[in-house]
């Protein structure tokens, strides 16, 4: 076990210092058609950034609020970068009522660092009827809610959820669980096709998993936390939680199968059972595994508000917590991804703004 409270360390690891991103972000936004068990269809808009040698350009995410936009750079619909293929894979969950672009900030650094990154808009119902489709914000169009109605919908639902934990999980199968190995079947199909430009790209026994709040919560049950291993996917080899609630998993965590990564802020008291503290994963979670508490970190510094007025490419240096998430969490799925131990020895020796860091990785390093 080893404890660190925040302290920059000036000279870091050799793999901070060699490991820098080398690609363009291309980015494309493809429609995929996701079949329920009853035979209704449902289109998932998806968002897959990779590394690119094209130009990048200027470029806006939504986000919540009328007029409201993320600005960045990214290479749109351009070639995928050759030199490297293949490389690994990474499935974004979002969170309640959000979008694949949720945390682009992330996504974007991952590609630029040789990953590939897809993020579907799963769908969310409005209470009580649970019919009406809602987000804060879509990749492409829907119906958005204003952020006041959003917060409103979004305490509502989470109160049915921690009434009836029965209630969550079934939320969970229904809307987010098959869609995930969905998702990560249909860009397998894409590295298999001859006419796709993922054509050969993929690295398809490396592949990580990483989501927000509830859609850290879905990530979790893809890894063996829901009930009974009940929808786990075992070609994901490593999960990246980001600010998720503990419950209805806290008496599961134990069943992860996979090395995780557990981050939250330290103003970042959870919406469902904020009696059951975040920490309750780590702790009942085996081995290896990592917590990292961002300093003034809050729920939402895990998404592209992390990022305030920078350009989200930009925010990696300038703003302390956005390049800790990313460089933490990078670091991360280049040990269990890619087996790079000088990433995992960078993990255990810097120290990026943190708040509070644990790990305990003994009996599989």
């Amino acid at each position: 076990m080893f404890v660190f409270l925040g302290l920059i360390v000036v000279n870091p690891p050799a793999w901070a210092q060699e490991r820098k991103p080398s690609f363009n972000c291309g980015l494309r936004i493809v429609d995929l058609t996701y079949e329920y068990p009853d035979g209704a269809e449902e289109r998932l808009a998806t968002a897959i950034w990779y590394p690119s040698d094209a130009a990048e350009e200027p470029y806006r995410y939504s986000a919540a609020g009328e007029g409201k936009y993320f600005e960045s750079r990214v290479a749109l619909d351009a070639p995928l970068a050759k030199s490297r293929v293949p490389y690994p894979l990474v499935i974004y969950s979002h969170g309640l009522y959000g979008s694949g672009s949720s945390s682009a900030f992330f996504m974007e650094y991952l590609a630029r660092s040789g990953y590939i990154a897809a993020a579907p808009d799963y769908t969310d119902t409005l209470p009580p009827g649970y019919k009406e489709q809602a987000a804060f914000v879509r990749l492409k169009e829907g119906n958005i809610m204003s952020v006041a109605e959003g917060l409103m919908t979004a305490k509502q639902l989470a109160d049915y959820m921690n009434l009836e934990r029965g209630y969550f999980l079934a939320y969970l199968a229904k809307y987010r669980l098959n869609q995930i190995s969905f998702t990560l079947d249909k860009m397998l199909e894409m590295n298999a096709d001859p006419g796709s430009f993922l054509y050969g790209s993929i690295m398809e026994d490396a592949i990580g998993m990483c989501g927000h709040s509830l859609g850290g919560t879905a990530a979790l049950g893809k890894v063996g936390a829901y009930p009974a291993g009940e929808f786990k996917d075992g070609r994901i080899k490593a999960a990246l939680i980001l600010s998720s609630p503990a419950y209805p998993f806290e008496e599961t965590a134990s069943n992860i199968g996979v090395p995780v990564m557990f981050m939250a802020g330290d103003n970042d008291e959870p919406g469902l059972r904020p009696d059951i503290p975040r920490k309750t994963l780590f702790d009942q979670a085996g081995p290896p595994k990592f917590y990292l508490v961002v300093l003034k970190g809050t729920h939402y510094s895990f998404t592209n508000s992390v990022c305030g007025t920078a350009e989200l490419f930009q925010a990696i240096e300038r703003v302390p917590q956005a390049r800790a998430i990313t460089q933490y969490g990078l670091a991360f799925f280049d040990r269990y991804l890619l087996n790079d131990l000088s990433a995992g020895k960078w993990i255990k020796e810097s120290a990026l703004p943190l708040a509070q860091f644990i790990y305990h990785d003994i009996g599989r390093e």
